[in-house]
This record gives structure tokens, sequence and C-alpha cells, in this order.
């Protein structure tokens, strides 16, 4: 990631205005008057001094991290209206300073810094309003455990406790994240607005925790505990302050028959008969929850032939003939039974076809025999997720057959003897079949919705 540096031009930089509030705080002590009319100030910019070194070192060890960009947008203004506040009123203490050093009238001195109190005193309120929020900046770091020791001895508890906000007020600008395990981690939303941020503070989390090699690899989701939805990368920006999100655990397993997506990867309870508008299942067992992610992805060396003929590799064509693929290897050492909320992402394999050397009779007649079966799984009340797979299978056959018959090749018996006829049966025989098509299309739609299931996504992103 791109480091970004912080540099204000003309504003300064942090260090350039803790230098300064140093050299406003030179300016007050030099005279005794002045600092017992300006005591309040004067205390105010040590602390600013002090935050500023440490908000500098913070952004020198986070800001080649995916926190640096949030960091430094969130640093940027508190710092350029210290300055620009502290070099105004340098500027005229300084001003009415030299005007009067050649002269003896001390009480006229005086009576410059009584009328210089008041704005000492609007000066005092505006940097501590900076301050506490910069404060507020360096808790929420020490305290979700991201600084190393060596930094988080640069923070003195005192200054927290005395000078800093109170704790209520760094909740209020946090979600909460229930992690893996069901301990809530308050995540600062400065952090959610990009998914690399955030990404970055759980693993912060996860560091030495069951979970982490998950949590490592980028094998979580995000979920809505109130409906059950997943969150996007893209979408996590949306999330408002107090929110409560849960992360659910990706697993992979070796099978993705309708048996193992109802057994709990926990206990390994079958919950049979167990329906979800969400799709996520509660185990009956251990009150888990799970539920099944389809993924799609293309494996050109295992082709089906549908007619049994082995033509050379320069006659395959990919298709979308899917079928479940039955070994993908996971981590042995699952840690499985720990988690509260578990996603099982089945990979389905997209299976390559030659048309060439299949008919479209044979074509269609399987592609009937899969909505037959398709129709079965959906009115006996068995997996939604079966169902919407073997329609799909069987809408995908139907497309190779309305591709052979539009393009004159392989056609059905009945319109080959028509072919001379007239080239309309062609046109009625294409939309008879498009129609059939589109009418399992429909129950697809109707059955995601119904059932609440996602579109799936394959490999490439292509969403199936």
């Amino acid at each position: 990631m791109q480091v970004l540096a912080f540099t204000a031009g003309s504003l300064g930089d942090i260090l350039a205005t803790a230098g300064l509030a140093a050299q406003v705080v030179k300016v007050l002590y030099d005279n005794r008057n002045l600092a017992k009319e300006c005591e309040t100030l004067a205390i105010e910019l040590q602390s600013l001094q002090s935050v500023l070194i440490m908000v500098e070192f913070a952004l020198q060890r986070y800001g080649s991290t995916p926190l640096g960009e949030p960091l430094v947008h969130f640093i940027r203004p508190e710092v350029a209206q210290c300055h620009l506040s502290l070099k105004a009123f340098s500027d005229k203490v300084v001003t009415c300073q030299q005007s009067l050093s050649l002269t003896t009238m001390g009480s006229l001195w005086r009576k410059v810094i009584w009328a210089a109190s008041d704005e000492a005193a609007s000066l005092s309120a505006k940097l501590s309003n900076h301050r506490l929020k910069l404060v507020t900046l360096l808790i929420t770091i020490n305290s979700v455990g991201w600084m190393d020791s060596g930094v988080s001895c640069l923070i003195p508890g005192q200054m927290f406790t005395q000078h800093g906000p109170p704790m209520r007020s760094i909740k209020d600008n946090t979600i909460d994240v229930v992690d893996p395990l069901g301990e809530t981690i308050p995540v600062p939303i400065l952090f959610c607005g990009t998914w690399e941020a955030f990404d970055h503070v759980l693993k912060g989390f996860s560091r030495n925790r069951v979970g982490q090699h998950y949590i490592d690899q980028g094998d979580y989701q995000i979920v809505k505990p109130n409906d059950n939805k997943i969150v996007s990368r893209s979408e996590l920006c949306k999330v408002k302050e107090g929110d409560t999100v849960e992360m659910s655990i990706i697993l992979r397993p070796n099978r993705g028959d309708n048996e193992n997506r109802r057994r709990c990867p926990r206990c390994s309870y079958l919950n049979n008969h167990i329906l979800s508008d969400s799709g996520w299942v509660k185990c009956l067992h251990c009150s888990g929850l799970f539920h099944a992610n389809n993924v799609w992805v293309k494996n050109p060396s295992r082709d089906k032939i549908l007619d049994g003929n082995h033509p050379d590799d320069e006659s395959l064509d990919m298709k979308s003939t899917l079928a479940p693929l039955q070994e993908f290897q996971h981590d042995p050492e699952s840690d499985a039974k720990f988690f509260r909320r578990i996603t099982l992402e089945i990979q389905v394999m997209l299976i390559t076809t030659i048309p060439s050397q299949t008919s479209s009779r044979q074509t269609l007649t399987r592609s009937l025999e899969l909505a037959r079966e398709a129709v079965r799984i959906d009115s006996t009340n068995g997996s939604p997720e079966d169902a919407i797979q073997t329609y799909i299978q069987s809408i995908a056959l139907l497309n190779d057959v309305i591709g052979m018959v539009m393009n004159g090749e392989n056609s059905t018996k009945a319109l080959r003897g028509r072919r001379n006829k007239s080239a309309a049966a062609q046109e009625e025989e294409v939309m008879r079949l498009q129609n059939i098509r589109n009418t399992y299309a429909d129950r697809v739609d109707v059955l995601k919705t119904v059932y609440n299931v996602p579109d799936w996504v394959g490999k490439d992103g292509e969403t199936l």
C-alpha cells in the first residue's frame, strides 16, 4: 500500500504544529503576569504538544498499513485547525510584545495581557476540542491492542482519565462485530470505510485465537444478525455507528450432496426437514448457525460427453452443464466446533460438453429428465438449493438445444422431417424450447426469492 505522507503545505504538519505549541507556551511563560492570566491555555498547549507527538508516532507506525488512509483523513483536519489557531494567536501576541518591548510601560503591557485573556480562553477551548478528538483516536488504537509495547508506554493512562473524553463517547463511535467465538469486538467506524482497513482490524483481534488461520486467509463473511443477510465488501461502508454484525467462518466440505448441506459442521448432527427463509439452519443439537453457499468453478479437464464419443481436444467447447465437485481439500485441523456461525462453501464444477458429437434429441431428453428431477425435489420440500441447481443444469442443456436448432445442426427428428417444407417450423420449435427454458428460469427466480437463496458466483466473478 502507498505510504500517505501527511503534509498540509502552509497549514503545517504534525510536528510543526507541536513545535508551534511549544513556542506559544514559551511566550506565555516569558512573563509571570502573563502566565497567571493564561495558565489554562499554557496547560492545554502542553497537553496538545504531547498528543501531537504520539499521533505522529502512530502515523509512522501505521501509515503503510490499510489503516493509514483513514488515519490520515481523520488526523489532517484536526491538526490543520490547531495549526491555524495557534499561528494566529502567536502572531498577535508576538506583535504586541515587540511593539511594547522598547518602552518602559509595564502597566500597559499588563493591560494588553488582560485584554488578550478572553482570546486565550477561546483558543484554549478550541484546542481542547481538537485535542480530545486526537486522544479519542489514540485511545481507540490502544484499546484494541494494535500498538506494540513501545507505543503503549508513550500513552499515559493519566492523560486519558484526566484530560481525555469519556469511554462512552469511544463506544458511540464504533460498531460491534461478534467474532467466530462469540466475543464482541468494538471496531471504530473510522476503519469501516474500506474492506482493507476493516479486515486489518479483525486480523489484529484474531491474533493467537482460535480461527486466526481462517481470518488471515480471508475465509470469513460478515452477516447482519437481524435478517441473516451477507454484507458484501462493497457495502461495508454503509454500516452505521451502533450497528452489530457477525462473522461467519467459511469451510469447504469434501462433498456437496444434500446430506452434507444439512449436517452441522460443528457437531455433525443431521438436521433433516429444517427449512429457513434466510437459508441459515440453526442446529437442533448444538444451536450453531450454518448455511451452504454454492461457488461455481470451471474445469475443462473433466469432460462430460453425452453420447460417449471422445473427439480430439480441439473440438471441445465449454458449455454451462453443471455437476457437483466431489472432492475439495480444506484444513484437516478444522476448529469448526468452536465457531458459532459457519458458511459451507460448496464448490460446483462447470463440465464441458461436446455439442458436435451429441444430437439435440439426446440433449433435450437429458434436459427434460433433469427438469423432472427438479420438480420432484421441489414438490417434496427437499433442499431448495438442490432444486435450483438441477433446474439450472436443465436450462443450460436447453440453451444447447436451442443453439443447435437455430444453426440447423443435429436438430430433432420432427424438425428434420419438416425442414424442407417451411423455415417457419424451425422458428416454431425455437419458440417452444425458449418457452420451456423461460418457465424453468422463472421457477428458479421464485425459489431464490422464497428461500432467500443468493446468486451463485463463479471463481472468475461471473454470476450464475
